[in-house]
This record gives structure tokens, sequence and C-alpha cells, in this order.
């Protein structure tokens, strides 16, 4: 059985399981040394042993896990204890046999005690105390001493198995009765019930002790033992330990007896008292007895009395608490609002509540004794046949309604009643009488009454109408002045009157400011009621203090999702009396209001977006048409479905005309296919979809136009149209086709600044090959047969030179040729290394060194190789031009390519010449802009609109240290540098 409070042992903080066990063996030792100084000679065995009483109460208090923690840490204590205060010639199994019997004893009582005591232990019944003595107190020593006995008896130490087993047993049972129950409680109930004890509780049980001194001492002290000897005094101590049990409780009892046995055993050793006038055998077996038969009957004396304490104070408490009920029932009976009443089988009252006879207007006490028909009068006899059955059936009557009338039952005509009828049975079954209760539900049926009649009149209207019927039927049917329903308009900050039903009539719709008016409330609050002087609480409102109103009720009306739609309220130039019925009344009625208010806020928010819609078609119509762009639509197969007036103009036709056309008609032939394609691709990925292509005009020349296509999606999700915005780039492309010119141009005139490196490349391999010719010829002269080796040699080297010739012949002929900007992926490092190879002539006559730091591991870029290598040449060129005046040691020009951020390549060329002035660095890039003599001033301008067509960008910079730096950037191709190689 485990317990809800906490181990007992835990409530000082401070002691853990180190200190626990500390405790135990300290307690455990101390025990040894008192229960060895209690031997009564010869045989030197104790008659209390309060060794194993302590260790069994350790156990009760600790958790069975730490059990063995526990013994294991006793073993040296009582090895100690017998080695150094026991004789000396007890064997060393036998020192290990008493602890196993003590452990054994321990463990066997905890075990057994456990599920009857709890844990924390409760020796608080009769039951655990029984249980306590059978099992801990008895059977336990009883089965630890045979096991004790046989161990002595097998290691030699002792030969009277049954006299040893009767010492252990009887000085175990006495310990255990005490000591055991004293730890316990002590350590269970702590010390709070120590410290609220007052004064005189200690005096008394201070003289009480005194006493026990003063009776035992006598006793067991003074008389030697003799024939003379009165042997019955013993019991001489009974009357003051009796004073201990039933009035100090079990504590106070085990140390009463401590104190007795004590006594009766010091004067027993000194061979003095009524315990030494026979053998030590005998004087051991009667003196143990002796407190064990003292001990047990107040022991159970002391559990019965505090049982029987707990089961008064618990009785006393259930009766405070059923006069505190009765009392509060007796006031709640009193002063329900329902009439309460019990009638015996003779059908007189024998109590009736003050609601009840205030109905029979007859007071309560004049009830009693008197029959129905004494009471009620005449309409006893529509009652009594329902009390008759009720007694005759046992069953109950509930929920009968009777109209009652006359002065009998109070004021006013054609009230109504609700009556239940119960009946009282005894034990045995017998019906004893009628409990009666009365509720009048006049109210509720008028209540009911009305909301019929409203509900009759609002329930085939709906829309303005219903709100006006509702608005009439709700005034007449509270008979109040005003009653009126409204709408909050955006902000919630006003309102407008949705419909009003003033003095009989209705009223025009108006709109009116929410701050500092009951309707604010109504809005805030969800419901906002003010009996009275309503118009003194609101002096700001104008329209209270105009109609003079007096009483307010309103009620917000909610739509679905819990948001304020509006109010229904009703105002009265009186005070506002039934409030309750009114409310009731509002509160039904505000659900279908708030219902049918949303669906008119609905219907509202519709028409105002179909006129949205058809001014927005209006408006579409009206900027389409107003556009110089093309604007189309057309369906799968190319068909028009509309096109506005740029499109017809564009293309020569009406638009009457024009629709119902296949816009592919417009297009070229070659074209067509691919415009179909396009169509199918919108079809499927339904993304917008660019392209340009070529059509024809009406006088049969191409123009060139730029299309951006979607898809229009239906309700089904698939596309059921498709619109093209449209213009004509005719210009354009005729401008990228001079730009295009131009560009070659540039790099035909950059072929003639070029001239000098064209002639130095071709004229090293050609006169390299001319001597290698003129050798051969004179090997052949001198020679009458030819020297193989020196010939093969000679033709390779003529073999190498005419490669590099085609070389240069070759990267001449790219340069020059003429083609439109193809991106595909490439690789920065070839591109450079490429130009370097044209450029290298001419570095080596201008006396410059060039220098490329390039990154090995670079990614590739999307490019087109001719025009980049023209770009490099440009900006390699100029860097030359400008190192014109700088002094021939000091001509350097560094090409650095490198990562840069966002996923671009930058490229960058450095010279060490004079620099841009600052005026003129902002405008380098402009076209027939140059800073040379000679200069045309496109070379910059074309290379700028080449890198702007790759994606990048181009700028320049003036040096620190002197010079220029030109830098540009190429966005990394990730596809091509992610693809395996």
């Amino acid at each position: 059985m485990r317990s809800g409070k906490r181990d007992s042992w835990t409530v000082s903080p401070g002691i853990g399981l180190a200190g626990r066990i500390l405790l135990v063996a300290a307690g455990y030792y101390l025990a040894g040394l008192i229960g060895l100084q209690l031997r009564l000679p010869p045989y030197g065995v104790s008659i209390i042993w309060p060794l194993n009483a302590i260790l069994l109460a350790a156990l009760m208090l600790i958790p069975v896990r730490m059990w063995w923690f526990c013994l294991l840490a006793l073993v040296p204590v009582h090895l100690n204890l017998v080695t150094f205060f026991q004789p000396a010639n007890i064997p060393i199994p036998t020192m290990f046999g008493q602890f196993a019997a003590n452990a054994f004893q321990a463990v066997v009582a905890a075990l057994a005690l456990r599920p009857l005591a709890g844990f924390p232990p409760r020796l608080d019944t009769l039951r655990q105390m029984t249980g306590f003595v059978l099992l801990a107190a008895v059977a336990a020593p009883a089965l630890a001493s045979i096991l004790a006995t046989f161990l002595f008896v097998m290691t030699g130490w002792v030969d009277d198995f049954w006299f040893t087993w009767r010492m252990r047993f009887l000085t175990n049972v006495f310990a255990t009765l005490t000591f055991t129950p004293l730890i316990l409680l002590t350590v269970a109930e702590g010390t709070a019930s120590l410290r609220n004890a007052p004064v005189r509780r200690y005096v008394e049980f201070g003289l009480v002790i005194a006493g026990l001194f003063a009776v035992g001492i006598p006793v067991f002290g003074l008389e030697d033992a003799g024939p003379k000897s009165y042997p019955a005094l013993i019991y001489a101590p009974l009357p003051l330990l009796l004073w201990v049990a039933s009035r100090f409780g079990l504590r106070p009892l085990c140390l009463a007896l401590l104190v007795i046995a004590f006594i009766s055993l010091a004067n027993a050793v000194a061979a003095r008292g009524p315990f030494a006038t026979n053998s030590a055998e005998e004087n051991l077996t009667q003196l143990q007895l002796y407190l064990v038969a003292m001990a047990l009957p107040l022991i159970f004396l002391t559990t019965v009395l505090r049982e029987r304490r707990r089961a008064v104070s618990a009785l006393q408490r259930s009766e405070e608490e059923a006069r505190r009920q009765l009392a509060q029932l007796s006031a709640i009976y009193r002063a329900t609002p329902t009439g309460l009443a019990f009638v015996d089988t003779e059908l007189r009252y024998v109590s009736v509540n003050d609601y009840l006879a205030e109905i029979n207007q007859l007071p309560a006490a004049a009830h009693t004794g008197r029959t129905l028909k004494e009471v009620l009068g005449d309409f006893a006899e529509e009652i009594e046949p329902l009390y008759r059955r009720v007694i005759k059936t046992g069953q109950p009557i509930v929920d009968t309604e009777v109209n009652m009338r006359g002065a009998a039952v109070g004021p006013g005509a054609g009230r109504v009643w609700l009556r239940s009828y119960h009946p009282v049975k005894n034990a045995e079954g017998n019906v004893l009488g009628v409990n009666t209760m009365v509720q009048e539900i006049t109210a509720r049926k008028r209540a009911e009454e009305t909301l019929q009649n409203i509900a009759a009149g609002v329930a085939a209207k709906i829309g303005e109408t219903f709100f006006r019927s509702l608005a009439e039927h709700i005034s007449r049917a509270l008979q109040v002045e005003y009653t009126f329903v409204c709408e909050v308009l955006e902000g919630n900050s006003r309102a407008r009157t949705i419909a009003s039903h003033f003095d009989g009539g209705e009223i025009n719709s108006i709109e009116y400011d929410l701050v500092d008016t009951p309707c604010e409330q109504v809005l805030r609050h969800g419901m906002y009621a003010c009996p009275r002087d309503v118009k003194v609480a609101f002096p700001r409102d104008l329209l209270l203090q105009v109609m003079e109103v007096e009483g307010y009720l309103g009620i917000c009306l909610k739509d679905s999702a819990g948001r304020a739609l509006g109010l229904m309220a009703v105002m009265t130039r009186k005070p506002l009396l039934d409030m309750e019925s009114t409310q009731a009344t509002l509160s039904i009625f505000a659900v279908r209001a708030a219902a049918e208010l949303e669906r008119k806020q609905a219907e509202d928010r519709l028409r105002s977006r179909e006129q949205d819609l058809r001014m927005s078609e209006e408006r579409y119509r009206e900027v389409v048409e107003s556009q110089t762009d093309l604007v189309c639509r057309y369906l799968a197969d190319g068909t028009l479905t509309f096109a506005n007036e740029a499109y017809c103009r564009f293309f020569g036709y009406p638009r009457e005309k024009m629709i119902g056309r296949k816009f592919l008609e417009f297009i070229p032939e070659n074209v067509r296919a691919s415009a179909a394609a396009s169509i199918e691709r919108l079809k499927k990925e339904r993304l917008p979809l660019e392209g340009e292509h070529e059509v024809i005009r009406p006088d049969g020349s191409v123009a060139w136009q730029h299309w951006l296509d979607y898809a229009i999606i239906g309700p089904d999700g698939e596309a059921i149209e498709f619109q093209g915005i449209g213009r004509d780039i005719t210009d354009r492309k005729r401008a990228e086709e001079a730009n295009h010119k131009l560009v070659h141009a540039s790099r035909l005139a950059m072929v003639g600044e070029l001239a000098a490196i064209v002639a130095h490349e071709l004229s090293q391999p050609l006169s390299a090959m001319l001597n290698n010719a003129a050798s051969a010829e004179l090997i052949l002269r001198q020679s009458i047969g030819p020297e193989l080796n020196e010939l093969r040699e000679i033709v390779a080297d003529i073999r190498e030179d005419n490669q590099r010739a085609s070389a240069s012949i070759r990267r001449l002929r790219t340069l020059l040729r003429k083609q439109q900007i193809e991106l595909q992926p490439l690789d920065v490092n070839d591109v450079i290394a490429d130009a370097l190879h044209m450029v290298n002539g001419e570095a080596v006559r201008r006396r410059i060194q060039v220098k490329a730091e390039c990154d090995a591991d670079l990614p590739l870029v999307r490019g087109d190789r001719l025009h980049l290598q023209q770009v490099l040449l440009n900006l390699i060129l100029n860097g030359m031009d400008a190192m014109d005046a700088t002094l021939k040691p000091e001509r350097h020009l560094r090409i650095h390519v490198a990562r840069s951020g966002n996923g671009t390549i930058e490229v960058a060329v450095r010279d060490a010449g004079q620099g841009i002035p600052p005026d003129m660095l902002p405008h380098i890039f402009q076209s027939f802009y140059t800073t040379k003599r000679e200069g045309m001033g496109l070379g910059l301008s074309i290379a700028k609109s080449i890198i702007e067509a790759h994606l990048g960008r181009i700028w320049a910079e003036n040096n620190s240290t002197g010079g220029a730096t030109f830098y540009f950037t190429l966005p990394v191709d990730h596809e091509a540098t992610a693809a395996p190689p």
C-alpha cells in the first residue's frame, strides 16, 4: 500500500542517503549498548533487547530499495558490538548468525507490516495495531528466534534450544511493543503536537511520571525478596499507566512502560523486589511476562480510545456540517422563488415556504394542519384528485399546467402555473405524503404567444420588408414607442437605420454617429440595457433628448463569423420594466435579423461587384482601344476573337472583318509552324511566352513584331482562350542590323591597326621557311649522298612554320567574319589566350610587357567568342596606345581574370599610361566620343553594346599609381558548369 505523503525522512532536506545510514547505524549501536547493560545474571540475557525494535523502525521509515544498503552498513557495527561488549569466546559464525537473525526478524516484520501500516507507517486503528502486535511483536521474533537458536546450537555456543528460544523471543516482544511505536509515531507525527500542547499537559504528564517513580521504587526496590513480600503489589503502577493510556496516547504510554521496565529491571539485577525470590531462570521469565502482560492491554486500550476519539470528532464535524447544510436548505426552502409544500396523506399541509404562502395569500404558519380545501377553496377540487393519485400509485406527476383564477390565487386574471407532485416514501416504500412544487409561467406563456405572433407576422418576408415588419410587430407585441434596426457602416463609427417604427408608424432612414450613444455600447459589449434615465446617461445623444427616451435595450446583430453587422433596439418614454421578457424576445429574433442582414449585405456587395465589373470591362475596353500596342485574343486554332484598334489599323482591316480570321495568315509560311507550336506550349505550360517573328504588311512588305502571349484559364482549369500583346519592332531590328554592320566595320578598322602585327606574324614563319629551303639546297649541292636526318629536320621546320602562318591567317579571317551574336558555353581563359596571340607581335614591337593572371578553376560563361575577342582586342590596343608616352621599362599591361559576386566572372585590363581625365571618364563609352586624335569614338561604345548583349557590365577607373583599368563582367553559365565533363 502506498501513501500520498512524502518519505518521512525527506522532511529535512539536509539528510541524504549517507546521513540516513549513519543515523540508523548510530541508533543500532546505541540500542546494542543499552541492551547489553540490561542483562540479568547469571545468564547474561537482556530483559529488553531494543536493537531489533530500532532496526524494524528504521526499515519501516526508509524505502525498500535502500534496505540492502542499510543492512550491509550495519554488519561492521554489529561485529564491533559483539567483539568489545560480549564474552570473548563467541565464535565468528555465531556473530554472523546473530546479525542474520536480527536482520531476518526486522525484514520479515517490515514486509508483513508494510501493506497494513502503509508508508510512512501509521498505527492509528485497532486493525493496524492488532496486525503490528501479531506480525511484528510476536510472529517475527518467534521465527527469528528459531533461526538464531538453531545457529547458536549448530556453532556450539548454547546447548538448551527451547530455553534460548524463549529468552530471545520474550526479550524482543516487549522491546518491539514499546520502542518501535515510539520511534514511528515520533517521526510520523513530528514535534508539532508537542510544541502546540499547553503547559498544563506537560505538568500533568510530569506528575504522572513522578508518581510512577514514587510507586515503582517502593514496590520493586525497597522490599527484599522473601516470604514476607507481596507479589500483588507489582500491579500498583497500573492505575497510573491507565491514566497515561486514557489521557495522553500511545507515545507517552510507551515512555511510561519503559520507566516501569527500567525500575523493575534495575531492582531485579540488585536482587530486590518481587522478581528476585525464585531462581534466576524463573525471575527472568516472570519479569519478561510481567512487562508484556502490562504492555499489551494498555496499548490496545490506547488504540481503541484514540480511534474512538477520532470517530467522535468526525461525527461531531459531520453533525456540524449537517446542521449547516440543513440551515442552508431551510433558507433556500423559504427564499426560493418557487412554491414548495409538503402535504400528508390526509391532504393537510405539513410545511409550506413563503413563496407559496404568498401565492395562497395566507401566512406560512397558518397553513400547518389545514386541508387543501380550507386553504384553496373551490380550486382544491381540481388538484385533490392529483394528490390522491400520487398517494395511491406512488408515482410522481410532473409539469402539469393549471389556469388559476380568482382571489384565492392572488391578483391578476389568466395566470398560468406549472405544478409537480412527488411522493415521499419511508424505508418500507410506504407513501408518507406529497411534495408539491409550483412555478408561475404566466410571463413565459405570454412571451410565447408574443413570439408566435411576431414569427407569424415576419415569416414570409425578406429584405427591407422583413425588417419593417419585424420592427412593427416588436413594437406592438412589447408595447414600446420606438423599435429600429440599423446596420453599421464602414469604420464602425456610423450607423444607418434599415427599418424604424415610431409611435405606430414608419419613419425614414437616418444615418447617425455612434460615438457617445447607447448603440456604441451595444456594438462593444454585444448587448446593452438601461431600464431608466438613458438620456441622462448619454447627454450628447441629441436624438434621445428630443424623443425624451427613458428606457433602452439593444442587441448586437452578428454574422456567421462573429463580426458585428448592426443592431436591433427598443426605446420607451417611460422606464423599461419587463427587461427579462424584452431581452428574451429581442435575442430570439436577433438571430433571424442577423441572418437576413448578412444576406442583404451580401446581395448589396454582389450588386456592387456586378456594377464594378461592368465599369471595369468598360475601362478595360477603353484602355485597350487607346493603346498603341497591338492587343488580340484568339482560340487554340489561331482564330481571332478580339482585336483592338491598333491591331486592325496595323494589318489594314476593319474589326468586323478581322474577327473570325486566323492570325497565322499574317505570318510568313516559314514561321507558321513555330507559331502553332507556341500555342500548344501555352496550353500545356500555362506560363507567359515571349517571342519575335516576321509579319506581312497589307502592302506585302515584311515587318517585325514582338509578342507576349499567355493563356486565359476557365472555371474548369482548362485554357479557353489566349491573349497576345505585341508591338512593332521593325525599326529596332533595322537599327540592330545597322549596329551589326557597324561592329563589323569596327573590326575591319581594328585589322588595319593590326596590319603590323599581321606582317610580323607572317614574316617570321616565311623567313624561317626560306632559310630552311636554302639550307636544304646547300646540303644537296655539297653532298654526294643526301643527309637524310638533316633533311627531315628541315622539312619539319618548314611544316611548323607553315602551320604558324596558317593559324595567323585563320585568326585574321575569323576576326573579319560577319555574324550575329551566338551565346554558347566558353572558357574565358581560352578567349584571352587567342587575343594575346594576335597582339603578341605588336607588344614586342612597342616594347610592352603583357601578363595575364588567370584562374584555372574558373567556371564557364555564356558568350560569343568572336565578339568577346573584339572587346578584348579593343581594350588591349587602347591600353598600348595609352602607354606611348610611358618610359619603355615601365610599359606593363596586366589582364586579370577572377570570380566576382552575384555569380559573374570579372575581367580587368590594367595599363601604366597617363590615365583618363576625370571630366572625360563619364563619357568614354558614348558613341563618337574619343580621347585619341585619330580615333572615331566607336570602339568603346561597341564594346559596351557587346558586353550588355551578354548581360554583363563594363566600366573604367583610374589607377592610384597611374594609368587606367577597364573592367567588364560576364554571367556564369551554371548549367554548363554543373554538367559532367
